[in-house]
């Protein structure tokens, strides 16, 4: 039969051949004829990829479907033209010869006609392995061979070599190094047969043989003395540090920072500071404790009485220790009323709150029930009305005067009842 064969050859991939996709089993290609070609009439096409190859007549449309592509192949393409068929019968069981006519569709081969010799093959005869398994047994015999003989040592020492001299003829020279290789590692009765090998023509024989030095040996001798490395000796290397713990300057760092500050006297400062933070701290503590407890009455005057006792005096005269206690009530008006203008007052409070939340709630509470009780029995409205009725006493200022206007704002609040709502609601909380 007469066949038009058109392979196409691949093209190599700029960046190498792409890594197996998982997800594709099946390949589909679809032939047909480019735009101003023309196919010939009733032609057959064949398409094979690796040991499958599928034909069909030529249709635009008709798919060829491959299973099993795993990775990157060549798929080759073969055009035929159908010259004529017959038809055979053949039985596996039966040995014969048969001699069939061709019916032709070409007027060229009219009366054609072929022998068909039929036969079973026996199970003793050796079978062929696939095709997968010959290529990965001939490579294997291939990388063998080259690792017996050192093929891939002894061409790398012949390149190395004449890059190294760059003789006038190179293959000689080539073909030389390769021998002396190889009789340099052939055993004694090799090395007395390649003896009688014709040595090579003068022109050859006046390159000298240099035996083959290590890389290392080589670099220096032949490249130390580069413009590149004359260059890179301009600059000056890095000097590395010292290494050390952080530990080590941690400790350094704030040992510097102690004696700075002790030589300039801020250490000195900041205990002071914090010392008396501290005592406020504590006394404020007190205090607040000895108010929640109702004794900070009792404690000053047991302070007054030991003071008296000090003294002389069996006990402190009553007028002194009222006047006492009306200065020291006044005393504390006026610190309350300057430290509520500095903004230390608000501050302390707002500690207090943080610190304590739910004493502070209680204090409330229980300042709320005072004050409903001594509404409710006439205590708190006669009190307001003696804070009120008074005139300013000498020696204060400001101080009494917000007392005084706190008096009138509470008897205000009382008579109009603000007072009574406002303590009921904060009881209720």
């Amino acid at each position: 039969s007469r066949e038009k064969k058109a392979v196409k050859r691949p093209v190599p991939h700029p960046r190498g051949p792409r890594p197996p996709h998982p997800a594709m089993t099946v390949m589909e290609l679809r032939v047909e004829s480019s735009e101003g070609c023309s196919m010939p009439p009733g032609c057959f096409i064949g398409v094979r990829i690796g040991d499958v190859q599928k034909q069909g007549r030529y249709e635009p449309q008709r798919c060829y479907n491959f299973e099993q592509v795993d990775r990157r192949k060549n798929a080759k393409i073969d055009i035929y033209q159908h010259v004529g068929s017959c038809i055979v019968g053949v039985d596996p069981d039966v040995k014969s010869i048969h001699e069939v006519k061709v019916m032709s569709t070409d007027p060229a081969f009219t009366g054609l006609r072929l022998n068909v010799n039929v036969r079973s093959k026996r199970e003793t005869e050796p079978v062929k392995p696939p095709r997968a398994e010959r290529v990965i047994a001939m490579k294997n015999k291939a990388k063998e061979y080259l690792v017996k003989h050192c093929i891939e040592e002894r061409l790398s020492e012949a390149v190395k070599a004449i890059l190294k001299h760059q003789p006038d003829d190179p293959t000689e020279f080539l073909c030389r190094h390769i021998r002396d290789g190889a009789a340099q590692r052939a055993p004694p009765a090799q090395v007395a047969n390649t003896a009688a090998v014709p040595q090579p023509g003068p022109q050859a024989s006046a390159v000298r043989h240099v035996p083959i030095v290590p890389f290392a040996s080589y670099y220096r001798e032949h490249f130390t003395g580069s413009e590149l490395t004359k260059a890179l000796r301009r600059f000056p290397a890095a000097t590395r540090p010292v290494p050390r713990s952080d530990a080590d300057t941690i400790r350094s760092h704030v040992k510097k920072r102690f004696a700075e500050a002790s030589s300039s006297g801020q250490l000195r400062t900041v205990m002071e500071q914090r010392k008396m933070a501290h005592l406020r701290e504590k006394a404020c503590q007190l205090l607040v404790r000895a108010s929640e407890d109702c004794n900070l009455l009792s404690i000053l005057e047991s302070v007054k009485v030991d003071q008296a006792k000090a003294r002389g005096q069996s006990s402190p005269e009553t007028p002194a220790q009222a006047q006492d206690l009306k200065f020291l009530k006044q005393t504390a008006c006026r610190v309350l009323v300057q430290a509520s203008e500095d903004g230390v007052l608000e501050k302390s409070l707002a500690e207090v709150w943080n610190q304590h939340p739910s004493e502070m709630t209680e204090l409330r509470k229980r300042a709320a029930l005072v004050l409903k009780t001594a509404q409710e029995d006439g205590s708190l409205k006669s009190v307001l009305a003696e804070c009120t009725g008074k005139g300013e006493p000498p020696g204060l200022g400001k101080e009494d005067a917000v007392r005084m206007e706190t008096a009138a704002l509470l008897f205000k609040a009382a008579a109009s009842g603000e007072l009574s709502a406002a303590l009921s609601q904060l009881s209720a909380r």
